[in-house]
């Protein structure tokens, strides 16, 4: 999942601090790059 639009945006709008922490939490569960992750998995 992008956070970003293609225009380098943010997709989650503005909202108190939780709701951000929280969706970042939800979303954002593997920060490594995609090719590391390829790379990674054989």
């Amino acid at each position: 999942m992008n956070p970003f639009d293609d225009a380098g945006g943010a997709v989650y709008g503005q909202d108190a601090r939780d709701a951000c922490r929280a969706y970042v939490e939800e979303k954002w569960t593997d920060l490594r790059p995609a090719s590391l992750i390829a790379a990674m998995a054989g």
